[in-house]
């Protein structure tokens, strides 16, 4: 009997809404001077650490399977995944195996300018079976 063999073929990350901004609790903020039109440049969250899930069990002496799994998900100022959604299924025993890994999932948080900001995420999840 051969072991089982969990493979990520693919990490897509893109990010949704990007900079947040900070208002004070004591007065309105006036309203931002654009001197040069221009917005810092903002970067996505980047995986540093994506340990790949297992196949699931039901899988087990079925042949070669894959699937997929796709979430929106939000990587916080230090890196770690809050809030992963399925939005797209690749079957609820695969959904469960790959929502376990990305829990674990760390990222180089997004950035604008300079500064960590919490990001919105997609990634995709490929699970195969050799």
């Amino acid at each position: 009997m051969r072991p089982l063999q969990a493979l990520i073929c693919g990490v897509i990350v893109s990010m949704g809404s990007a900079c947040v901004g900070q208002q004070s609790n004591t007065e309105a903020a006036p309203p931002a001077k654009q001197e040069s039109g221009q917005k810092p440049p903002c970067k996505p969250p980047k995986p540093t650490f994506t340990p790949d899930p297992l196949p699931p069990a039901s899988w087990e002496r079925k042949g070669p399977k894959t699937a997929m799994t796709i979430f929106d998900l939000m990587v916080d100022r230090k890196g770690k995944v809050h809030d992963p959604v399925v939005i797209r299924s690749g079957g609820d025993d695969v959904d469960k195996q790959a929502l376990d890994s990305v829990r674990r999932w760390r990222f180089i948080p997004a950035t604008c300018g300079k500064e960590p900001i919490e990001a919105k995420a997609r990634v995709e999840v490929r699970i195969s079976l050799r």
